[in-house]
């Protein structure tokens, strides 16, 4: 579970779930195939880590953006210090 740019993103054993803070009544949701290791949100996309897809990029509607593959990535040693970078507001990449 993280909150985080106006969104709380859910994680169950078999679904996600995300709310908008603005309507807690309607969540997008969608089914996930393993545990997740780790949740880490921005601004408009989200990343989520599980042992079975490895790294994933997704929008707050639920829309699957990106499945970034590395050569020798393990997910189950990664960590939320491995990506505070990435997300960080000096990112050009991050609006």
């Amino acid at each position: 579970m993280s909150l985080n740019a106006n969104h709380l993103v859910v994680a169950t054993a078999t679904q996600c779930c995300i709310y908008s803070t603005s309507n807690w009544n309607t969540p997008h949701i969608f089914e996930i195939k393993d545990t997740i290791i780790l949740l880490k949100l921005c601004q408009r996309y989200f990343l989520m880590v599980d042992a079975f897809c490895g790294l994933q990029l997704f929008t707050y509607e639920g829309r699957h953006l990106s499945n970034p593959k590395y050569q020798g990535t393990r997910v189950d040693v990664l960590h939320l210090c491995h990506f505070q970078s990435l997300f960080s507001t000096e990112n050009p990449l991050v609006e």
